[in-house]
């Protein structure tokens, strides 16, 4: 959790998006670090509020408001170059993001039929 709470460079805002996705599958033991990742959702790091909002949705669900949030994120920075490559490293981080959360997204749909 302490990597949550680095601020300055790029490599620790890049210590602060893998802190989120890490959580995201350790849910029995991330409880307490919800407070901190609802803070991460205005993260000056785009990466950063990525993976917070995919570690929230499988710690608290509420799947599809996390998933349009990310959807909204990609959208602003999906940009690509002519070799079809992302000008911001948010737009694969956000693209790899809204594939686990559809996949999450099934899973628990499956699980509730």
């Amino acid at each position: 959790m302490k990597n949550l709470q680095k601020h300055g460079s790029f490599r620790l805002a890049s210590e602060r998006a893998n802190a989120a996705m890490i959580l995201a599958d350790m849910t029995e033991h991330a409880a307490t670090s919800i407070p901190l990742l609802r803070q991460r959702l205005a993260d000056e790091d785009l990466r950063v509020q990525v993976w917070a909002h995919y570690a929230l949705a499988k710690l608290e669900g509420d799947v599809e408001s996390h998933e349009d949030a990310v959807r909204g994120i990609h959208n602003q920075h999906n940009a690509k170059d002519a070799d079809g490559l992302y000008l911001e490293f948010v737009g694969n981080t956000s693209e790899g993001v809204l594939e686990k959360l559809a996949e999450l997204r099934r899973e628990r749909e499956n699980r509730n039929s």
